[in-house]
């Protein structure tokens, strides 16, 4: 998992909002219960992603999917030219 310790204010208005959690409370979370906060977390980038259909991704969709690489870090390196 991601070695970081702090959310920004944004993150934390989107944990506390969408997932119920204080940042303690996500750490606490992340560190013991990380498959479903990914899943919770998934969820709302998989409602987001049907809801914009060949749009763009929602502001919602896009911090779900930041809040999952925090956790789990990137799924591909970012300066790959493969993707």
């Amino acid at each position: 998992m991601n070695g970081e310790k702090r959310l920004t204010d944004q993150q934390k208005e989107f944990v506390k909002k969408e997932l119920g959690l204080t940042e303690e409370e996500f750490f606490c979370r992340k560190e013991h219960d990380y498959d479903q906060l990914i899943d919770d977390l998934a969820d709302i980038e998989i409602e987001e992603t049907i809801k914009a259909g060949d749009n763009d991704l929602s502001p919602r969709g896009i911090m779900a999917v930041e809040m999952v690489d925090f956790i789990h870090g990137p799924y591909y390196p970012e300066d790959d030219d493969e993707w």
